[in-house]
């Protein structure tokens, strides 16, 4: 949203610079040769400013997308580590059950001798 703020910002002023260095074309007869050239080289500058501007944005939109992308790949780590301690848990719970019915076949041996 700020990224298109400034974007739109300097469109305007883009916009405005052009407006007066095609004006200052059709006065030009009202202007001094020179004065003329010097003002279009300033519209040149500020353009090419302009430009340098929109680049900046254009870098900090791509970093913030950067930082999106990271943050992305922090959440799927956070959360394969969370299945893996989830599968450890189950592996437990198994073994678990597993040493529970030992006991009772152990238990139903030991009933069935003592009859």
């Amino acid at each position: 949203m700020k990224t298109e703020r400034i974007r739109s910002k300097l469109a305007q002023r883009t916009a405005r610079i052009s407006r007066t260095a095609s004006g200052l074309e059709c006065n030009s007869f009202h202007i001094k040769s020179v004065q003329c050239s010097v003002l279009k080289l300033r519209a040149h500058k500020l353009s090419d400013l302009t430009y340098s501007e929109q680049l900046k944005a254009h870098k900090l939109s791509d970093l913030a997308y950067s930082e999106h992308l990271i943050t992305h790949k922090i959440l799927d780590l956070a959360y394969n580590e969370k299945l893996r301690a989830q599968k450890l848990l189950d592996l437990a719970y198994s073994e678990q059950l597993r040493v529970y019915n030992i006991h009772i076949r152990r238990e139903v041996v030991r009933l069935d001798q003592s009859n």
